[in-house]
């Protein structure tokens, strides 16, 4: 935490948990 990739990299790893998980909730 602290360098702007780090935080993109954390954003798009939360996305993809919260697409899996809506595609499975589906």
């Amino acid at each position: 935490m602290g360098t702007g990739r780090s935080g993109a990299a954390m954003g798009a790893n939360r996305l993809m948990s919260l697409l899996s998980r809506s595609t499975r909730g589906m």
